[in-house]
Parts: C-alpha cells; sequence; structure tokens
C-alpha cells in the first residue's frame, strides 16, 4: 500500500525511526563522505527496502490502528498531542502482535 498523505508518513515516522535506524544512518553516513546522488544510490535503496519491509509489517500487525491515527493526524492538522492515545495504540499493536 502506498503512502499517500503526509498524516500516513507522520503516522509511520515513529516506526521507521526504531525499525529502519540502521539503513538511515548508513545513508547518512555515506551522504557525508560523499555527497553525489550516484554515490548514495546503494545507501538509499537500502533505506527504501526497510521502508517497503516496515509498511508490510504494518500491514500484517496493526493496519486499522495505523489507519485510526494516520486519520487522527489528518483531521487535526498533524497534532501529536490530540493523537497521542492513538499512537500509543500503534506503537503496541506494532510491538505486541505475534504476526
Amino acid at each position: 500500500m502506498p503512502i499517500e498523505s503526509a498524516a500516513e508518513l507522520q503516522a509511520s515516522s515513529t516506526l521507521f525511526g526504531k525499525e529502519c535506524v540502521d539503513a538511515n544512518l548508513a545513508f547518512y553516513e555515506q551522504k557525508k563522505k560523499n555527497p553525489h546522488p550516484e554515490a548514495c544510490e546503494a545507501a538509499s535503496k537500502d533505506v527504501l527496502a526497510c521502508w517497503e519491509t516496515l509498511r508490510a509489517k504494518i500491514k500484517a500487525k496493526s493496519e486499522a490502528s495505523f489507519q485510526a491515527y494516520a486519520e487522527c493526524l489528518q483531521r487535526t492538522g498533524n497534532n501529536l498531542k490530540k493523537c497521542a492515545d492513538l499512537h500509543e495504540d500503534l506503537l503496541k499493536s506494532f510491538y505486541e502482535s505475534k504476526e
């Protein structure tokens, strides 16, 4: 399922930051060494692959709570405070799921 909104990107950001930290760090380290886009191509593909794997896990483990959180963010103009309970629900469903 492709990301279609800023709210969905925001909804996934905490999970992405935790689950894809190694790929992101490798990308930024490569970019510091050589900022030319071609030099970072392999590292950027690793980040994208991590994202695609994470999105599949979100869909399998906690799609309903993800969508509820994303919709709350959309409705409230990305107000994290107003959607905090739904964010906690997402994290709980993602990390406690057996799938």
